[in-house]
C-alpha cells in the first residue's frame, strides 16, 4: 500500500507541481487553506504533511502546534521562501522535521520525500553510539532524526567526546551515504590558502596554481561535508561561506565560472559557538544559518555510567586491532577507573585502555591520583607556552601579529592565549 502524504499549500501551480511530482509513488491529498486542512485531517492517516509557512487564513506554525498535538509520529516538512527561513528555523524547533526553500527541483523533491519516509533500523546507531546516560540516549535519537533529513547541524562538545563519530553516523543512516563524507578541519590548513582550499582555485589564479583543482565543498557534492573550527577563518572568508549555505553556488578562486554543489552541511564546536561570536571569532549571521538543529555531547566525567558499557566496546574494538585477549582482571579494572576525570574524554579512556592492554605492570595510581601525571606535564606544558609568549611578545615589542608569525600560530589562537593566560603588556 502507498504512503499518503498531505499537501498544504495555497499557491496552485507549486501545489500540482508537488503532486505532479510524487502521485506516481505516493497517495496524495491537497488543500491549500488551514480551513481545508481541519477538514482533512481526521480522515486518513498520513506518513507526510508538506506545509506551507504562509496561508491566506493563517499561520502554517500554528497547524504544525495542531499537528503535533494530535499526532507526534507523522513527518512534517515547512515550506519556505528564503525570507522567512528564520520562522522555518523556529518550526524545526518547535517539531517539523525539515525544511524545503522555494523553488525545488523536480528531482530533489522526489530524493528528499523518498529520504524522510524511508524505513530504516538505525542498528548502527544503537550499536557504535554507546552508552546508558540521558544525554547518550538523547544523542543517539538526534542522530535518528537528522538522518532523515537535510537540515543544517551543529554538534558541540569537548575535545575526545566523539563529534565525529556522530557526523559520520548522521551521514551513513542518510540517502547521501553512498557519496562522499568529506571533514575539513579549518585549524590544520594553511590560513592563507583557507579560501582556495574550500571553493577550489582556477588555473593562474595565483603563482603556483598551474593546474585548476576541485576544494573540499565540490567534492562533498551529494554528500556530507563537516566543518571543523570554524573560528579559524576569517570573517571575509565565513561571509563567503554564508552565501553558499543561502545559495549552494560558490566561485572557485579565480574563476568567473559559478559552481553548484548539494551537499548537506554539519558544523563541528569544541566551545559554545555563541561564545565564539561574542569573542568576534565567528559571525553572528554565520552562526544562525548553521544552528537549525543542535546536539550536545557532555563530558564524559557528567556521564559516568556510561564508562562500563563504552570501555567493554572499546576494548573488544582493542582485542581485534592488537590481537590481544581481555585480562581477567578486567571488571574489577573498569570499577577502579569510574572516579577518574578523562578530560580528554572518550578518546582518553580509548587510550588509557589500550595502555591497560599493552602494559602488564599497569599503574593505575598514576591516573587516580588528584594532580597525577597528565595533571603535572599539562601544568608544566601550560607554564613553557605562557614563557614562551611572553618572551615573544616582548621582543617584537607588544606586536601581537608578529608574534603569531614567529610563534607559528594563528592570530585569534594567540589572542585567546594571551586571554587565557591573563598575559599583560
Amino acid at each position: 500500500m502507498k504512503k499518503r502524504v498531505l499537501i498544504v499549500e495555497d499557491n496552485q501551480s507549486f501545489r500540482i507541481f508537488i503532486k505532479e511530482s510524487l502521485k506516481d509513488d505516493f497517495e496524495i491529498d491537497e488543500v491549500k487553506s488551514v480551513s481545508e486542512f481541519d477538514d482533512i485531517f481526521f480522515r486518513y492517516k498520513y506518513s507526510l504533511i508538506i506545509l506551507d509557512i504562509k496561508l491566506p487564513d493563517g499561520s502554517g506554525v500554528e497547524v504544525l502546534k495542531k499537528i503535533r498535538s494530535l499526532d507526534s509520529e507523522v513527518k512534517v516538512v515547512i515550506l519556505t521562501a528564503y525570507g522567512d527561513i528564520p520562522l522555518a528555523i523556529e518550526c524545526i524547533k518547535k517539531g517539523a522535521n525539515d525544511f524545503w526553500q522555494k523553488p525545488i527541483d523536480y528531482d530533489i523533491l522526489k530524493k528528499k520525500v523518498k529520504n524522510i519516509l524511508r524505513d530504516t533500523s538505525f542498528k548502527d546507531i544503537e550499536q557504535d553510539y554507546v552508552g546508558v546516560s540521558k544525554n547518550s540516549c538523547e544523542v543517539r535519537e538526534d542522530i535518528k532524526k537528522c538522518s532523515s533529513t537535510d537540515v543544517n547541524v551543529i554538534i558541540t562538545g569537548p575535545v575526545g567526546s566523539g563529534k565525529t563519530l556522530v557526523s559520520e553516523l548522521i551521514h551513513r543512516n542518510s540517502n547521501r551515504n553512498e557519496k562522499n563524507f568529506v571533514e575539513i578541519d579549518f585549524a590544520s590548513l594553511n590560513k592563507n590558502l583557507i579560501e582556495s582550499e574550500l571553493f577550489g582555485v582556477s588555473k593562474g589564479a595565483f603563482t603556483g596554481a598551474l593546474v585548476s583543482r576541485d576544494g573540499f565543498l565540490k567534492r562533498s557534492d551529494g554528500g556530507t561535508v563537516v566543518l571543523k573550527n570554524l573560528n579559524e577563518v576569517d570573517l571575509s572568508v565565513q561571509g563567503k561561506i554564508l552565501k553558499f549555505l543561502d545559495t549552494k553556488s560558490f566561485y572557485p578562486v579565480g574563476s568567473n565560472r559559478e559552481e553548484r554543489v548539494d551537499s548537506r552541511i554539519i558544523s563541528v564546536f569544541s566551545e559554545e559557538p555563541e561564545n565564539l561570536v561574542e569573542k568576534g571569532f565567528l559571525r553572528r549571521d554565520l552562526l544562525f544559518r548553521l544552528n537549525v538543529y543542535r546536539i550536545k555531547i557532555l563530558p564524559l566525567r557528567e556521564r559516568r555510567e556510561d564508562i562500563p558499557l563504552l570501555a567493554n566496546f572499546l576494548v573488544g574494538r582493542l582485542e581485534k586491532k592488537l590481537f590481544l585477549q581481555r585480562r581477567k582482571d578486567f571488571n574489577s579494572f573498569v570499577e577502579k577507573i569510574l572516579g577518574l576525570e578523562f578530560l580528554g574524554n572518550v578518546k582518553e579512556l580509548e587510550n588509557f585502555l589500550e595502555s591497560y592492554l599493552l602494559e602488564k605492570d599497569f599503574n593505575i595510581e598514576i591516573y587516580n591520583r588528584k594532580g597525577g601525571l597528565k595533571d603535572l606535564i599539562k601544568e608544566k606544558t601550560e607554564e613553557v607556552e605562557k614563557d614562551e609568549i611572553l618572551k615573544t611578545l616582548r621582543m617584537v615589542n607588544w606586536n601581537r601579529m608578529k608574534a603569531a608569525k614567529i610563534l607559528k600560530i594563528s592570530y585569534r589562537s594567540l589572542l585567546e592565549k594571551i586571554k587565557e593566560y591573563k598575559i599583560e603588556k
